[in-house]
């Protein structure tokens, strides 16, 4: 039993990095081809994420 569980927190916090790992890639990419700032691209970013 305990061992379903670790695998389950194992498998979501290797998810939850990749996700976390894609969002940066787009702020960077927003920032090299629209020329703004990191906060703008990071906050573009957030409402494009609430708003799905």
């Amino acid at each position: 039993m305990t061992m379903k569980i670790k695998l389950s927190l194992l498998l979501n916090y290797f998810v939850f990095a990749i996700l976390l790992n894609t969002v940066s890639a787009v702020i960077l990419r927003v920032q090299n081809n629209y020329g703004v700032s990191a906060a703008s691209a990071a906050i573009g970013e957030a409402v494009r994420w609430l708003s799905e």
